[in-house]
């Protein structure tokens, strides 16, 4: 049992042995394997602890926009700020509070070892990023070539209403998540104007929503992955060229695409998360773009199959 006060205290409460008794104490702590342990967990940790203290408010004002904006002297304020945050943080040492549990040496190994992995993979994130999005796309595609009747708006209508009330939240988390899915967004149109027949402004409005909340999803996440930055070694001008046609044409490129209904609106997605087209304009385009393309399957929905 973890036992806290002073040893002044614990010694006259009779919880611990007196000082004289108390021999061979540092011979026994030294062959104990969980005191070597944690002595190379804490030296491995606390220099790297200490440098990051150092360095994290210079490297938020080099690599973050936020800071940019800023003047020199505010800059460094907040960037200091959001740095002492990180050094507060230490104060709550989880080893310390995981060290309080029986099984506290237990806990500690996967934790520790979890945030070694973790950290590990910080300079090849976008890299494993990459390869997950890769592997979940082929997934689903496989997927929906063997059983495309999961594409089947009747089907997924079905399993919604099988839900009972959570039917709406069900169709709303659909229409978000679908860079996740894969669910074309026609389909899922679909799905609302059936599961919904008297709310067509709902589904429109709600539609249309997933539709930019999805495009948004998949433009940071391209945005993320630094496509641009790799093409840019070799090929600068070029990039460099191409962003400025999306900054200054990527507008109505956008709109265009959405507005096609033949073909997938992500690719223009990637595309604009990739050149970094500002985020506002390209999400006003999609909405526009996609406006007529929702109004036109919801009006059709309703009248073939009589919603």
């Amino acid at each position: 049992m973890h036992r806290k006060g002073t040893y002044r205290e614990l010694r006259a409460a009779g919880r611990i042995a007196p000082r004289q008794q108390v021999k061979g104490s540092f011979g026994a702590a030294a062959r104990d394997p969980r005191v070597w342990a944690l002595f190379a967990i804490y030296g491995a940790c606390f220099g790297i602890e200490l440098t990051v203290n150092n360095v994290l408010a210079l490297y938020f004002i080099d690599y973050f926009d936020f800071f940019r904006s800023m003047d020199a002297i505010q800059a460094v304020q907040w960037a200091g700020a959001a740095a002492m945050l990180f050094g507060l943080m230490n104060i709550f040492a989880l080893a310390d509070a995981l060290q309080q549990r029986e099984s506290g040496f237990q806990l500690q190994f996967p934790v520790l070892s979890g945030n070694g992995t973790a950290l590990s993979s910080i300079p090849r994130i976008r890299l494993i990023a990459l390869g997950l999005w890769i592997a979940l796309v082929l997934v689903w595609s496989v997927l929906y070539a063997v059983r495309p009747d999961l594409l089947e708006p009747e089907r997924m209508v079905a399993t919604l209403r099988a839900s009972g009330q959570s039917a709406l939240v069900g169709y709303i988390a659909l229409s978000c998540l679908r860079p996740f899915t894969l669910i074309p967004s026609t389909v899922l149109i679909v799905v609302g104007t059936l599961l919904f027949p008297d709310r067509s402004w709902f589904v429109m409005i709600s539609s249309l929503g997933g539709v930019v909340l999805s495009a948004l999803l998949i433009y940071y996440f391209f945005e993320f992955l630094g496509i641009a930055a790799i093409f840019e070694r070799r090929h600068a001008p070029r990039v460099r060229w191409l962003e400025r046609q999306m900054l200054h044409k990527g507008f109505w490129l956008v709109v265009a695409w959405a507005m096609f209904p033949f073909v997938p609106t992500d690719v223009i997605c990637y595309v604009a998360g990739t050149l970094r087209m500002p985020v506002g304009r390209f999400a006003a385009g999609v909405a526009l773009g996609e406006l007529p393309v929702v109004a036109f399957y919801v009006l059709a929905t309703s009248e073939l199959f009589g919603a």
